[in-house]
């Protein structure tokens, strides 16, 4: 027989049920008995009027009653003489321990979290940490429901079984009823025994911890990501009553690996070490937190391995940035063309693009590229000149292609969009040429001008679109930005769950390193998004965090200063000073660092107004607030 197979019993008398609600039958047998009434309907009835008896006022016998064998055996008769027509809601049996032939009724006391912290180990299954539970090396359980035989369990379960079965216990009670359902693997239950409990006043550490770790335990198994924002908002609020809790920073290390919050992860993680007590536990969390700082060595690695199947598109994307080399356009146009079935780098090495009007296309073009890569939208103005010139000149079809290309992408790039789709109505069939990679990409710079006058099914269409070319031609770099606009767009229709699932495994991609690091900031500014409209608080914080991380490392300064300024708010509204001020002051730093544009400008003066206000110039404060409200670029 499989060894998680319940073995079938024949229906035991109603005395036996009597005793399992009391208490009296643990380890194996009260295993076996609760497995046969979840299939048995007549038994689950019986052990459910046993339960109600022992806690009905009618049917209660005080600590200390005993009766014996005889009185036993009337009892039952006459529970056989009230079964008038099926089954009466309660059965009149005593709930009995035997001792040397005497029965002696036991009443649950208090809710037993302790006896389900000490369950915890013997063995533990879970990976995360319930609160107050000893330190033991994690047992993988294979299936769903875990097998719990701690002796503590099973006395435990009778006790909560007989003190939750009217439907009216506390919240300790509800809570350790979650408890145990959370052992047991039941997270959907636990989840629901939890949120009851929390109705009813639930909120000590300890509760908060065990809510969040059946959040946690339900996203591993299902993969839901969304439950680790849950579970990292939980284990928030038990931080708030103490900081140094060692289970609480242990769990939410977890919870924040999982969705790529590296740099908050690690913090949680030796505040832990310096926090915890238990020996094993400090020594998991130590060892934990070497893997967690090599993970994010390798993600911010410089020079950073490309797989071998993205390097001739990252090679493609540098030779539009650096001018279109000669020797490197001949050898990349045959491997562009037979990796990816794109033809625009062969029709561009067969055409004259030496001297000429074509020479300073390319330049120009070769500089938009630059700033299009960099998000340095600001400096678009510093060629203004070559860009009209541009839009007039007579050039070849593929350098034409590419030339409405980063028209299309000047437009979509800026604040103001109302040329946008009007330019991206003359593009031409790119998808018709084969020119694969420009198909792509045009169709996302599209989408985000759709988003930008409202048109949100066409923006995910259109979006849908790149993703499907980028899959044909197996552009890997191209799908995985394609996802990130993807993710936007659900953003931006309120489908904050699926842009959540939708950056979080685009994140555990890039910091595996199989996709380039600086794809990694549009899925955390999502997922960030995302958190600040669910209200989570935290993770919306550790989001941002690692976008300016990103930002700084691939040198994205336009971005690093928006994600310090987002930081800085997130500061200012928890009543962080000091912190508000210095990001504030580090984001005015990046912003003197650009080019100033209006919205260069514009975020100055935003980030200069919320700073007087944390100084208690009000007036001051007011009067930049208004200069912001007035501009047409908000």
């Amino acid at each position: 027989m499989e060894p998680n197979k319940v073995r079938k019993l024949p229906c035991p008398p109603d005395l036996v049920w009597a005793r399992l609600a009391a208490g009296a039958i643990a380890g194996a047998e009260a295993e076996s008995l609760t497995a046969h009434a979840s299939e048995c309907p007549d038994c689950a009835r019986t052990l459910r009027a046993a339960i109600d008896t022992l806690t009905s006022d009618d049917g209660e016998t005080e600590q200390g009653d005993e009766i014996d064998i005889k009185t036993l055996a009337a009892s039952m008769a006459q529970v056989h003489s009230r079964r008038w027509i099926g089954w009466r809601s309660g059965i009149v049996a005593a709930a009995l321990l035997l001792v040397g032939g005497w029965f002696l009724l036991l009443r649950p006391a208090a809710p037993p979290l302790d006896l389900l912290a000490a369950a915890y180990s013997n063995p533990r299954t879970l990976e995360f940490r319930i609160a107050g539970a000893s330190y033991a090396p994690r047992q993988v359980q294979r299936g769903e429901d875990a097998v719990v035989g701690a002796p503590e369990f099973h006395e435990s379960l009778g006790r909560i079984l007989r003190a939750t079965s009217t439907g009216a216990a506390d919240s300790g009670w509800l809570h350790a009823k979650g408890r145990a359902e959370l052992l047991q693997g039941h997270f959907d239950a636990a989840i629901q025994s939890f949120k009851l409990a929390a109705h009813e006043g639930a909120g000590s550490p300890d509760f908060l911890i065990d809510f969040g770790v059946a959040y946690a335990s339900r996203a591993s198994r299902l993969s839901t990501s969304t439950d680790y924002t849950s579970a990292i908002e939980l284990l928030t609020q038990a931080l708030a009553h103490n900081p140094r809790n060692p289970a609480a920073l242990f769990n939410r290390a977890l919870a924040e690996d999982r969705l790529a919050f590296l740099d908050s992860a690690i913090r949680d993680l030796e505040n832990c070490v310096a926090a915890e007590t238990d020996a094993g536990w400090r020594q998991e969390a130590q060892s934990l937190l070497d893997e967690l700082r090599k993970k994010r060595a390798k993600a911010f690695a410089t020079p950073r391995e490309l797989p071998d199947e993205l390097r001739a598109e990252a090679g493609f994307e540098r030779l539009l940035r650096e001018g279109l080399s000669a020797a490197e356009l001949r050898a990349l146009a045959p491997i562009l063309k037979q990796a990816h079935g794109d033809r625009w780098l062969t029709e561009v090495a067969s055409s004259n693009t030496a001297g000429g009007q074509a020479a300073r296309a390319i330049a120009a073009l070769s500089a938009m590229a630059g700033i299009r890569s960099k998000s340095r939208r600001e400096e678009y103005a510093k060629l203004q000149s070559e860009i009209d010139w541009l839009s007039a000149a007579a050039l070849s079809e593929p350098l034409g292609a590419w030339r409405s290309f980063e028209l299309l992408a000047s437009e979509s790039n800026r604040q103001d969009k109302t040329l946008c789709l009007s330019r991206s109505a003359h593009l031409p069939n790119y998808a018709a040429r084969a020119y694969w990679w420009f198909a792509i990409q045009s169709a996302l710079e599209i989408s985000t001008c759709y988003s930008a006058e409202g048109s949100l099914d066409a923006a995910e269409r259109s979006t849908n679109s790149a993703i499907g070319w980028a899959q044909q031609a197996r552009y890997g770099t191209a799908e995985v930005r394609a996802r990130g606009f993807l993710a936007s767009h659900l953003g931006n229709e309120g489908r904050y769950r699926e842009s959540i699932e939708t950056s979080s495994t685009a994140l555990a991609g890039i910091v595996a390193g199989r996709y380039p690091l600086d794809r990694a900031y549009q899925f955390y500014r999502n997922l960030a998004a995302a958190a600040e409209r669910l209200e989570r608080w935290q993770c919306a914080r550790a989001a941002t965090e690692m976008s300016v991380a990103v930002a700084r490392h691939t040198g994205l300064t336009t971005l690093e200063m928006l994600g310090t300024l987002t930081l800085a708010e997130f500061s200012f509204r928890a009543g962080e000073r000091e912190a508000a001020r210095t990001q504030f002051l580090a984001a005015e730093k990046l912003a003197a660092s650009l080019s100033l544009d209006s919205e260069v400008a514009l975020f100055r003066a935003y980030s200069s107004a919320l700073l007087r206000a944390l100084e208690g110039d009000h007036a001051g404060a007011v009067a930049l607030e208004r200069q912001v409200l007035a501009s047409r670029n908000l």
